[in-house]
């Protein structure tokens, strides 16, 4: 009978070891949280999430000038609610954000907008965070 030498027992080991901790494939559920609609756009790319859970996108469609929206999808007690426009795209402030929005410390919302502003070509916006809601949507000016 041959001696395993010490590099193949820890291969083996190893190996047994890897295969223990592979987890098992679970089916997955998939669980639709809230619709869009024409009024509150679509297409949206990313989700950001806040203290309280609650959910924040832009879209590059709907609104009132169907140019896009910023909105929320707020935690409840029960799950979420509905799509909430909190802010709407006009061409002068930017339209068709593509990318997603984030937060600073303070609460507020910042994004692009791949068009409208002084120029056509899309503009960087805030949407500040009031302590009650948001405010209107502001162009950041270059200093």
């Amino acid at each position: 009978m041959r001696r395993r030498t010490n590099a193949a027992s820890a291969i083996a080991l190893a190996l047994l070891t890897a295969t223990a901790l592979v987890p098992t494939a679970h089916a997955q559920t998939l669980t639709k949280i809230a619709d869009f609609t024409s009024a509150t756009g679509g297409g949206g790319k990313s989700l950001v999430i806040d203290s309280n859970g609650n959910l924040f996108g832009a879209t590059p469609n709907g609104g009132t000038s169907s140019l896009g929206t910023v909105f929320e999808v707020a935690k409840t007690g029960l799950g979420y609610g509905t799509v909430t426009i909190i802010a709407t795209f006009t061409g002068n402030n930017g339209s068709k954000p593509l990318a997603g929005i984030s937060f600073d410390a303070g609460g507020n919302l910042f994004g692009t907008t791949s068009q409208g502003g002084a120029n056509s070509v899309g503009t960087v916006f805030e949407l500040a965070n009031t302590g009650s809601g948001y405010g209107p949507i502001s162009t950041i000016a270059r200093k």
